[in-house]
Order: structure tokens, then sequence, then C-alpha cells
């Protein structure tokens, strides 16, 4: 039963291998995953001066105060659902503070880097 989980395994991940090639170099996904942003020069000043906590934010928020009615919260969900329609809506991870860049070839003993090393970017 052992061997059976382990071989199971080994294939998922030669599977995961072969789809992640696949998907980086032959269908490009990697492309339309992450985009920049056209107008960056307008779009990070304004990060700057109405975000100063780090954090995963999505929007349009639908500011519902804290202990609301439930008309209160039927109300608020009214309008976030004209804004949701009406666009944009997204999401945003975003740090305030700047960091190093966090590539590989960039770490100054150029070896293996730590997990820690490609998470703390998105926290």
């Amino acid at each position: 039963m052992a061997a059976r989980i382990i071989i199971g395994g080994l294939c998922a991940g030669v599977a995961m291998f072969i789809w992640g090639a696949m998907s980086h170099m032959a269908l490009g996904l990697e492309e339309s995953a992450i985009k920049e942003f056209p107008n960056e020069e307008q779009v990070i000043p304004a990060l700057k001066a109405n975000l100063n906590e780090p954090g995963f934010y999505g929007f349009p928020g639908m500011h519902l105060p804290k202990g609301a009615t439930k008309e209160q919260a039927a109300e608020a969900e009214k309008k976030w659902t004209e804004k949701y329609q009406a666009g944009p809506r997204g999401i945003l991870v975003y740090r305030p503070d700047g960091d190093k860049h966090c590539h590989p070839n960039n770490s100054p003993s150029n070896s293996s880097p730590k997990p820690s090393f490609w998470v703390r970017p998105l926290v």
C-alpha cells in the first residue's frame, strides 16, 4: 500500500512538472498571468498616497460598518453590486515599502534560496 502511494505521488509530481514546462514554454500562460500598469507613473503615486498598510485588497469594497443592521447590510450589498457590475473590479497585493529584487541569481551567496525567500514578497 505504501509503495502505491509513493509511486502515485511520484507520477503526480512528474505530471505537474510536465504541465509546468508546457504552460510556461508552449502555451505562454506566464505572459497573460501578470500584467503591468500601462500608466505606472500615475498609478504608483496614487497608491502611495492612499494605501499605507501592506495587504491583499479587493475592490470595489462593500464598506459595511461594524455591527450593521440587516437593512444596512442589504443597502451596502446593493451599492456594492452596482459598483461591481459597473467596474472596475479586481484584487491587489500591495506592499508600500521597497525591497530587493527577489531572484535567485541576485542572492549574495548564489546558493539555493530558502522557501521564505519566495514567499516574503507576497506577505
